[in-house]
């Protein structure tokens, strides 16, 4: 095994500390595409809640059934159109 210089070692951490806040930036920016298509009270609800964000998320789906079934066609055609509608408002 081949020990890295202090040198070594700090470019190494420093990459993955870039490679981190990059993955950051990008994971940000689709969270913030996804709260677009959400109902606003909905994210209000989920913002505010005082059990934290997680719990929250689950209680918005509280008494949900499930009534329909997808076929794969129907959401490849649903996820197109919610990504053009992304990336409208992204242009806007």
């Amino acid at each position: 095994m081949v020990e890295r210089t202090s040198e070594e070692e700090a470019r190494y951490w420093k990459e993955q500390a870039e490679e981190l806040l990059s993955s950051n930036r990008e994971l940000q920016t689709l969270v913030l595409k996804m709260l677009e298509t959400l109902p606003f009270e909905t994210v209000r609800k989920v913002w505010e809640s005082p059990e934290g964000s997680t719990a929250a998320a689950r209680s918005v789906l509280d008494g949900w059934e499930e009534t329909i079934s997808l076929a794969r066609s129907d959401v490849a055609t649903e996820m197109k159109l919610l990504w053009q509608r992304a990336l409208r408002r992204e242009s806007d």
